[in-house]
């Protein structure tokens, strides 16, 4: 079952409950709309408060780089370990995501590519630039969806 559903039933089984309750002291030709209503309500509220929840899960946020590989952001010192040639094809996981890409060497902003697809060929420096960074951003994010270093040759 998919997490907005999940959301729902539960909202909708809460307001269920809650809407037996208050009824056990209304009316008997009360009870069963309260009953309704507050499913109605619960169902309606749970998938309000699903799409929500959801809605701001943009599967970009979360693309990763495949291609080239790459030390991950936190061990710029294995840059090496990775030797690319510039210019060189960048791929990531969420294909249908149109992306920008930065690289950065020396701490200062080589290039930054905007409107990008995945398996676009981009120029990430000189030959034998060395140690440099890749950034994949989602558009209008504060904060890249993945990063790695390599090492221009």
């Amino acid at each position: 079952m998919s997490e907005p559903i999940i959301v729902a039933v539960i909202t909708a089984v809460g307001a269920m409950i809650a809407a037996l309750i208050s009824t056990l002291k209304a009316a008997r030709r009360w009870r069963l709309i309260l009953l309704i209503a507050g499913l109605v309500i619960g169902f309606g509220t749970g998938m309000l408060v699903s799409a929500l929840v959801t809605g701001c899960r943009d599967p970009c946020r979360e693309a990763k780089i495949t291609s080239p590989l790459g030390a991950p952001a936190n061990r710029r010192s294995d840059a090496a370990a990775f030797p690319i040639s510039s210019p060189v094809e960048i791929k990531w996981d969420r294909t249908d995501c149109v992306m920008t890409i930065e690289y950065f060497q020396e701490n200062q902003l080589g290039e930054k590519y905007w409107d990008i697809m995945s398996g676009t060929a981009i120029n990430v420096g000189a030959p034998n630039s060395g140690e440099t960074e890749i950034k994949l951003w989602r558009k209008g994010a504060r904060e890249p969806s993945d990063s790695i270093w390599v090492w221009v040759k």
